[in-house]
């Protein structure tokens, strides 16, 4: 038929498709397995289940996050928008455990600011708020 081409498959062509595929079944979740656990620092919250994570910040609304599995490199990363009236930002999260301690590297970007990169060492026994925190009206404590 014209505008198609016959293409012709070979045994080591078949065996490389049926490898490929038991490797993909074989290895259950092809993402791999998600994190669990609560890490905590002032002004900064991570809770994470199985099927979903949150961040919490100071006078932020939450930021909800899909699961957070690690990559192949053993670090948890995401990156996320935060779009309100009191505050605009991007922040991209770089995350490794270390024990029951989560170090993150956080990268905050505000229009028309110079990214600022802060260290995070927040523990599954940490504190987020440990007194009365002042927003904008609107903010989330």
């Amino acid at each position: 038929m014209p505008g198609y081409h016959s293409v012709q498959m070979t045994s080591s062509d078949a065996r490389r498709g049926i490898l490929a595929l038991g490797l993909l079944l074989g290895c259950g979740d092809a993402t791999g397995p998600a994190i669990a656990g609560r890490w905590a620092r002032p002004g900064m919250k991570l809770v994470a289940t199985s099927s979903s994570a949150e961040l919490r910040l100071f006078c932020v609304q939450p930021i909800r996050l899909p699961r957070l599995i690690p990559d192949g490199t053993g670090a948890i990363r995401f990156a996320a928008a935060v779009r309100e009236q009191w505050n605009t930002f991007d922040l991209r999260f770089v995350g490794r455990l270390r024990g029951d301690t989560l170090v993150a590297t956080v990268t905050w970007i505000v229009p028309g600011r110079t990214p600022s990169v802060t260290t995070n060492v927040l523990t599954t026994d940490g504190v987020y708020a440990t007194g009365p925190i002042v927003c904008p009206v609107g903010g989330a404590a």
